[in-house]
């Protein structure tokens, strides 16, 4: 038997594909709408970005019950990646602003004539994170006959860090997110990040490490993995075949996606005989990927993968 179309997109955002998250993503809903702020911390492709736009996908879901009592909740999901390697705080506050003012034109929250307050960067040249304050904080007197609720959610935040505006960044952040009582209540955030996200939770003088909720992401269990691969194929998959899967993967997510995105190109009766040069054609695939990012290790690092790979 064939499935078609193949249910597995391992190179693309696919949230029929949500699994091994549910529970986590429950919490961070909660935690977000009680007015906790988070940090989601996982290496390269485990998931990060899926999850935000889950929980994206999750708040506007739940517009029109928290609108009958009288709150609108506004996910403004933030991709880093997708800014130029000039990009400057001012552009991620501006298209924070103009995110918000859409939404609530949308759900007539703000009149449609009313002009934008990314004016206010002009008002304050040089002065960024005060503007943004300003512009959020104007937005909010505006509306007269309910709550706003605004829930940022940055997508890799190594950019930020690497520039040097980066420090002033989430200094301003520190005080949105805590010490401003005009506006903290009013605004919640979610900052995922790798390597990089995991050094600010070590680091006591960030001004982040403190206020936020830190989330891991870790591996698929074995029954995690399992649900996986046998969902989405109907359960077609044999067990052995699942198990060799997870032990070819360690869990790893977009692993997992990968190697069952090419047994599915074939009948799944074959899945046992396919599963050798499933991975064969990830490694002739992926070789420099992974010769990049072993170049860009550090030498210790290198010397602790090397490590675990003889393990195996």
């Amino acid at each position: 038997m064939r499935i078609t179309p193949n249910p597995y997109s391992w190179d693309k955002i696919n949230l029929k594909l949500f699994y091994g998250r549910e529970v986590l993503v429950n919490e961070m809903m909660d935690g977000l709408k009680g007015g906790h702020s988070f940090a989601l911390v996982g290496g390269r492709r485990m998931g990060k970005t899926t999850l935000l736009r889950k929980l994206e996908s999750e708040l506007r879901g739940q517009v029109e019950s928290s609108l009958a009592g009288g709150v609108l909740i506004v996910p403004i999901y933030v991709d880093m990646l997708s800014f130029s390697a000039s990009i400057q705080a001012r552009g991620i506050y501006a298209f924070i602003i103009k995110r918000v003012e859409a939404i609530l034109k949308e759900f007539r929250w703000l009149k449609l004539s009313k002009p934008s307050r990314v004016g206010f960067f002009q008002q304050f040249p040089g002065e960024e994170n005060r503007a943004f304050k300003v512009a959020l904080g104007s937005i909010i007197e505006d509306i007269r006959h309910g709550w706003l609720q605004v829930i940022v959610l940055v997508d890799e935040i190594e950019p930020i860090i690497r520039n040097d505006w980066g420090q002033g960044f989430f200094d301003n952040w520190r005080q949105l997110l805590s010490n401003e009582p005009e506006l903290s209540a009013h605004i919640g955030a979610v900052f995922a990040g790798a390597k990089e996200m995991a050094a600010i939770s070590r680091d006591i003088g960030s001004p982040l490490a403190n206020i936020l909720a830190w989330k891991e992401l870790t591996l698929f269990t074995q029954a995690e993995t399992a649900q996986l691969v046998n969902e989405p194929t109907n359960y077609q998959i044999a067990p052995t075949v699942s198990e060799r899967i997870f032990n070819q993967t360690g869990g790893h997510p977009f692993l997992i996606q990968y190697l069952m995105h090419f047994l599915c190109d074939f009948d799944l009766n074959e899945s046992e005989s396919k599963l050798d040069s499933a991975v064969q054609q990830f490694l002739e695939d992926h070789r420099k990927q992974f010769y990049d990012w072993w170049e860009k290790l550090s030498p210790e690092e290198q010397i602790v993968y090397a490590f675990l790979a003889r393990q195996q």
